[in-house]
């Protein structure tokens, strides 16, 4: 069914020079019926032969049966071929051979005489010799009249022996033993045929599938892989950065219990301008400082953004130099890391 359904479509013209095959099957069965016919008509020229030799009869009449049978004749042989195809095709080869025989022979006499005619014709001075040709051609007729009664009622009984019921009922078990036979291996190979497939396509998919599948497990460990390094960047870049701020961070000064506890630096009440000079930014942070206590040299650090050595040379112009070591170590933690610039 697939098969047929794939098979392209005829043009117009294909399909045109196959409906004009039925102008030839009608000619087919036209002569297959004119020969019938023939032989009714052969048989009636038969009996005015015969009616000749005892009675004379008008030259017309003579002339119009000749005619007539010599036509019939002509007819008859075109119609034998017909037949004797058809004879081959139902297998009954030996009345084939008979009937392509006479039929052949019936044509070949009409063709020699037409080409006796068109001699004659054509060539007057040969009339003589071209009209006893034809006589002896018209003998030949009267003979193969009774030939072709003979074969055609010969070709009719063979046919019908050929079609007879009990043969045609064997032929019909032979067809469907070798149809059932037929089936049964197509059934076969298509069962094999299926099986393979199946395999095939089972086998194909299961390779794709592992192939996917460790694909996958790769592309699935390389991500975890990477995962894992990005971890342990991210762990290592944690741990530096812990280790800076708790490196950063500054030990509060221990102080005794006697000393009195530092008081805690009152915010100038002006905004330093980191713009400016360094001296101007701890001149003018001194002269906005409203404690009684002196601001410590970190104080001023960090709010002025100045070295420890500028902080404490303008500290010491503006509060006067300290006794001791008091104006080196004031407000600086005891124990802790490197300050600053």
């Amino acid at each position: 069914m697939v098969a047929l359904a794939n098979q392209p479509q005829q043009s117009w013209r294909d399909r045109a020079i196959e409906r004009s095959e039925g102008i030839t099957d009608a000619w087919e069965v036209t002569k297959t019926y004119a020969g019938r016919i023939a032989e009714w008509v052969l048989f009636l020229c038969m009996i005015m032969n015969i009616v000749e030799v005892l009675v004379t009869l008008p030259s017309w009449l003579s002339s119009t049966i000749m005619g007539v049978q010599v036509v019939m004749l002509d007819v008859g042989g075109f119609s034998l071929a017909s037949m004797a195809d058809q004879a081959r095709e139902n297998g009954d080869e030996q009345a084939a051979k008979k009937a392509r025989a006479t039929g052949y022979l019936l044509i070949a006499i009409m063709i020699v005489t037409l080409l006796l005619v068109s001699v004659g014709i054509l060539w007057p001075h040969l009339r003589d010799v071209t009209t006893g040709a034809e006589k002896g051609l018209i003998l030949v007729r009267v003979v193969m009249t009774v030939v072709y009664g003979h074969v055609l009622h010969s070709l009719r009984r063979r046919t019908g022996a050929a079609l007879n019921p009990t043969q045609v009922a064997n032929v019909e078990i032979r067809m469907q033993e070798q149809v059932a036979q037929i089936s049964a291996t197509l059934r076969e190979q298509v069962a094999q045929h299926s099986s393979q497939l199946i395999a095939h396509v089972e086998q194909s998919v299961t390779t794709q599938v592992a192939q996917n599948a460790a694909t996958l497990c790769d592309t699935v460990a390389s991500e975890v892989a990477k995962i894992s390094r990005d971890s342990s960047a991210a762990e290592s870049e944690l741990s530096e950065q812990v280790g800076q701020l708790v490196g950063l961070t500054t030990v509060t000064e221990i102080r005794s219990f006697t000393q009195e506890p530092p008081a805690l630096p009152q915010v100038a009440t002006a905004i330093v301008d980191a713009s400016v000079e360094p001296g101007d930014r701890v001149k003018a942070f001194l002269g906005a400082w409203n404690s009684p206590k002196k601001p410590t040299i970190q104080t001023i650090m960090d709010t002025c953004q100045v070295a420890k050595k500028t902080a404490t040379r303008y500290r010491d112009d503006f509060y006067g130099v300290a006794t001791g070591s008091q104006s080196d170590n004031e407000g600086e933690p005891k124990v802790g890391l490197p300050m600053g610039y």
